[in-house]
């Protein structure tokens, strides 16, 4: 959760507790309340409990789509563009292409970035969407049948626009338009019953 956005604990902070086996208590400084424990997923939820734990989400994100008007030149263009976006300090995320286009997520901020290495490289950019991810966390999602189909049913039943999927071992990530991640973090935790 802490590498999907949750920020409430630094990503850092969860990898060393999990590489020494320590648990970690999440406190508010508001209040007595014990907290959440956060702990080797064996001590804490018995394997045939296990689904989605939580929602994340990131904002401030960036969409692009790049076409290739040569498809013979496209891998080694397609090479040079991601050096130049490395040698720029941009970290790209959520890429997928085609045979004729490439699209990626950046951070708002690398717009400017990416619009000059994509006209230095001549490659036409269509128009850059604001968006933000929303992550489903959940443990062995590729073992779990339907829950790509809950989360999609979620979204699209609450009127949310979905860019575009990708999974992982631990997460069901959504590409969504800024304005509606919200509404799609608020589905998914109504969804999986995460508001208790």
């Amino acid at each position: 959760m802490a590498h999907q956005g949750a920020r409430v604990l630094h990503p850092r902070a969860a990898e060393i507790a999990m590489m020494h086996r320590i648990p970690l208590w999440v406190k508010s400084s508001l209040s007595e309340a014990p907290g959440t424990r956060v702990a080797a997923l064996a001590e804490v939820v018995p394997p045939t409990r296990r689904g989605v734990s939580g929602v994340t989400s990131q904002s401030a994100l960036a969409a692009h789509e790049l076409a290739f008007p040569e498809p013979a030149a496209q891998a080694p263009t397609e090479a040079e563009l991601f050096r130049r976006l490395g040698e720029a300090g941009v970290t790209c995320s959520l890429v997928s292409h085609t045979a004729t286009t490439l699209a990626f997520v950046t951070a708002a901020g690398a717009r400017p970035a990416v619009e000059r290495i994509a006209a230095d490289l001549s490659l036409p950019l269509a128009p850059v969407e604001a968006c933000a991810t929303v992550s489903a966390i959940a443990v062995d999602t590729w073992d779990t049948p339907g829950l790509i189909f809950q989360i999609v049913e979620a979204l699209h039943d609450a009127g949310v626009r979905l860019v575009q999927i990708t999974d992982s071992v631990g997460s069901v990530t959504c590409l969504v338009p800024s304005a509606e991640a919200g509404r799609a973090v608020v589905a998914l935790h109504q969804k999986f019953q995460l508001a208790r």
